[in-house]
């Protein structure tokens, strides 16, 4: 239905690129074992208190997509996340959800996000203005989402106990096979 002239000229290659390199990036991440490498080095923050932590994963992931594109950082720092709340015997949706969210919170530069570099052209902007009322916004959403990561999402995601759990919860089943009992009502 399109020829190939029309394509080429019509379709954003450079947007193209810029999620296909994310998405080749992550996959490299996890297949190369950096995901888990990663994690692991970051149960040195288990000194800090949950919300210090949180804190820290929101700034540096909001950052990060100033200069990566947001489904690349999503790809590459939820899996790094998942590994080191799991070493420090935590919920990982403490520290997944704030940063997926946070992977939107590119408002200092245009290669940030498509909308952004969309508004740099159109409007004009000054590499400076930019980033001076992108800054202001960026530390205002990462201390709302913080905050209300450690009152509301607590609620909604426990985050102490649940590996606890889920481990208390296998040892029990595998007390159960050995001993002969079924799981399963009836049988």
């Amino acid at each position: 239905m399109l020829d190939w002239t029309y394509l080429q000229q019509r379709l954003p290659w450079g947007l193209v690129l810029l999620l296909g390199s994310g998405f080749a990036m992550s996959d490299a991440s996890k297949v190369s074992g950096l995901s888990a490498w990663m994690g692991e080095q970051l149960t040195v923050l288990a000194v800090l208190p949950n919300f210090a932590i949180l804190v820290i994963v929101c700034f540096l992931t909001s950052w990060m997509t100033e200069v990566v594109s947001n489904t690349a950082t999503a790809n590459i720092v939820l899996p790094i996340l998942a590994k080191m709340a799991e070493k420090l015997k935590l919920n990982p949706l403490y520290f997944m959800v704030p940063a997926a969210t946070t992977c939107g919170y590119s408002f200092c530069l245009p290669v940030g996000t498509p909308p952004n570099a969309i508004v740099y052209s159109a409007a004009n902007m000054k590499p400076g203005e930019m980033v001076k009322s992108g800054l202001v916004t960026n530390l205002v959403c990462v201390a709302v989402l913080s905050v209300v990561m450690e009152t509301i999402g607590t609620l909604v995601f426990p985050i102490d106990g649940v590996l606890q759990k889920l481990s208390e919860q296998t040892q029990t089943n595998l007390t159960l096979i050995a001993n002969g009992t079924s799981l399963l009502p009836g049988f």
